[in-house]
């Protein structure tokens, strides 16, 4: 026969396991956001700067495309360590919302790349390359778009902040609007008397939101986890 002091143990350990399952760990889907938003941000300064500054050439494009491979790699192989880590603690709601947005991050834009290497290369014609390549890379950042607008839904939803859900269709419809009502307006810097670069509004916009509105997902989603988990 167990005692009296032993049972209420046991309860005490079942509710603090009921509570350690109910609160929702959010410190791995926040840094992912967190950390995905820093690494665009970074390599778009990169892009920017190599234009404005003109020593944008085929070595510096390889050796950038290399180094932006390898940052995806090593924040994939971070995303695959902390869901292995959390897989055994976590809720399953949490473990599947990690894994949708493993999708969304990284899944569906391995597949995109794929695509589009896969129809660049069936192109012998040079012509047809670079228009079959402008029309791949459109594509592609209006899916990364929504993509963003999935991934911040999905964070509206999960923190019950109906804000972040309501901002992300705002943010979707601007986009929409500015890649097709104003796709041919853009900003313009001048290198020199007779050089200038165009940088279209569209494309601006995209770089914004996939790198700076990733790290405010991931702050946001950190601060709000602090409070519903009684962390300050």
């Amino acid at each position: 026969m167990k005692s009296n002091n032993d049972k209420a143990l046991e309860q005490i350990f079942l509710i603090k396991n009921v509570i350690d399952e109910t609160k929702i760990k959010w410190e791995t889907l926040s840094n992912i956001l967190f950390y995905y938003g820093i690494m665009n941000l970074i390599f778009y300064l990169i892009q920017y700067g190599s234009s404005f500054f003109s020593f944008h050439n085929q070595a510096f494009s390889i050796t950038e495309l290399i180094l932006e491979k390898a940052a995806i790699i090593g924040l994939f192989i971070y995303y695959m360590y902390s869901y292995r880590k959390e897989k055994a603690t976590a809720n399953k709601y949490y473990i599947g919302i990690l894994n949708l947005c493993g999708i969304i991050l990284f899944a569906i834009p391995f597949i995109m790349s794929l695509i589009s290497i896969y129809f660049i290369l069936i192109n012998s014609d040079n012509m047809i390359k670079a228009q079959s390549y402008s029309i791949l890379i459109n594509q592609e950042m209006t899916a990364n778009i929504i993509l963003f607008f999935f991934c911040a839904v999905i964070c509206g939803l999960i923190s019950q902040h109906h804000g972040i859900t309501a901002i992300s269709v705002i943010i979707m419809s601007i986009y929409l609007i500015l890649s097709s009502v104003f796709k041919d307006s853009s900003l313009s810097y001048s290198l020199t008397n007779s050089a200038s670069i165009d940088f279209p509004l569209y494309g601006i916009y995209y770089t914004i939101v996939t790198s700076v509105g990733y790290i405010v997902l991931g702050l946001t989603l950190r601060k709000q986890g602090r409070g519903v988990n009684g962390i300050k």
